[in-house]
């Protein structure tokens, strides 16, 4: 069997068990992970990012950041170099996505998007197929699994918001900063990414997000006391 070698960029929650599971895979070979200099624990963890995704040596390079930098400019260094890149970073595919997807046919790597947007579902491949078939109207579903996660414990328990996103964060659901998650500023750029893929043209702008930070006991007893539920995205 052929090995492919990889490498992996961040090392937080997605990071880890991105590697995890590249381990449990016969063929595949992590060669380097790239982390913040503080973290940086030659020669398997590298604060060189540009190094690590230009080596001559690997095929895929797994971007698990956060936000655009610097997960824009290693992507773009990656495609230059005929990488396939798979990314789970709906931030920085929400805004640049046709320029990589150019890049890629240019140098002959690809752009992965399927991981940016409820992964384990998949969303993505579900939309890209009904949308060749039909003119698609919209989505709606729960789009952040952190999210549902706080609000369910609250809704059925009693937990407070404070608390629920602790346990969130033990359990490997939270990042240690929830503030993308926990403000709507995820599922405000899966909407974006999943919107552009449906029409067919490039989403940039939508209103800005409303998060859960504020909702407290009473606003779900509130919502109880009207049948309603919460983390419904609809578009």
């Amino acid at each position: 069997m052929k090995t492919m070698n990889c490498v992996l960029l961040g090392y937080g929650t997605v990071g880890q068990n991105v590697e995890r599971l590249c381990r449990g895979i016969d063929g595949l070979e992590m060669k380097g992970v790239f982390v913040r200099p503080a973290k940086a624990r030659e020669p398997y963890f590298s604060a060189d990012g540009k190094a690590l995704v230009s080596r001559q040596d690997v095929q895929i390079v797994f971007e698990c950041l956060n936000g655009l930098e610097p997960a824009n400019t290693l992507i773009r260094i990656a495609l230059e170099h005929g990488k396939n890149v798979i990314s789970s970073n709906k931030a920085v595919l929400s805004t640049y996505l046709p320029e990589y997807i150019k890049l890629a046919d240019k140098y002959g790597g690809s752009i992965q998007i399927e991981a940016s947007v409820a992964g384990g579902i998949p969303l993505i491949d579900g939309i890209l197929k009904l949308s060749a078939a039909e003119e698609l109207k919209g989505f709606e579903g729960i789009l952040n699994g952190t999210c549902n996660y706080i609000l369910s414990s609250m809704e059925e328990n009693g937990t407070s918001f404070t608390d629920a996103l602790r346990s969130a964060q033990e359990l490997g659901f939270a990042e240690v900063d929830p503030t993308n998650d926990v403000e709507g500023r995820d599922v405000w750029y899966k909407t974006l990414l999943v919107s552009s893929l449906y029409t067919k043209s490039p989403v940039t702008t939508l209103p800005d997000p409303i998060g859960i930070s504020s909702i407290g006991i009473d606003e779900i007893a509130l919502a109880k006391k009207h049948h309603k539920k919460s983390a419904i995205l609809q578009f």
